[in-house]
């Protein structure tokens, strides 16, 4: 499954006319943005690549997840960069988490090119972004309904605003990156 398209919104939204598309587009951009906030990349996996400064630690957080494979693993001392052999690390896909493999640990400086992303969309990011993207929709044209008892989740009670309805959050939850502390 592919990213969610201004047409699949529209049919979320049950809209008809293309007057509002590049406005429903900024707004499914938007939904786009949080949800990888939440969960990391959604899109097709695409190549990272980052440096870790004088490391000191038993494994290396990769700073995007979830994490599809290794491409390479590299330390680095002043000018000189030494590749490394990537069968001497374990991945955690799921916490973007690399181990070296005989249980030693990371010392200096280290560049580790990986893919992030997701190979398949699962259907719950997929409409948790409609669900987002048709909220923000909804609740900048004023489709709150007034008073205390609006209670669901699909729209903002006035004065207090949220820009991600609590059943988009329950989508999500399963896909939820770890919080490292």
């Amino acid at each position: 499954m592919s990213l969610p398209t201004v047409a699949d919104l529209k049919t979320h939204l049950d809209i008809t006319s293309t007057k509002n598309d590049d406005e429903l587009q900024d707004h499914l951009d938007s939904a786009v943005e949080m949800v990888e906030g939440i969960v990391g990349p959604i899109g097709e996996p695409t190549t990272v690549t980052e440096t870790h400064y004088n490391v000191s630690s038993d494994v290396l957080v990769l700073r995007r997840m979830p994490v599809a494979a290794l491409t390479s693993v590299s330390s680095r001392y002043g000018a000189t960069t030494t590749p490394l052999t990537l069968g001497d690390y374990e991945l955690d896909p799921a916490t973007g988490l690399v181990r070296v493999a005989n249980g030693y640990g990371f010392y200096g400086t280290y560049t580790v090119s990986y893919t992030a992303g997701r190979a398949a969309m699962p259907a719950s990011i997929w409409m948790a972004c409609l669900i987002i993207a048709a909220h923000l929709w909804e609740t900048q044209r004023g489709a709150a309904p007034a008073g205390p008892l609006a209670t669901d989740d699909s729209f903002a009670s006035p004065g207090l605003g949220f820009a991600i309805p609590n059943r988009a959050l329950e989508l999500l939850a399963p896909y939820r990156r770890p919080v490292i502390a």
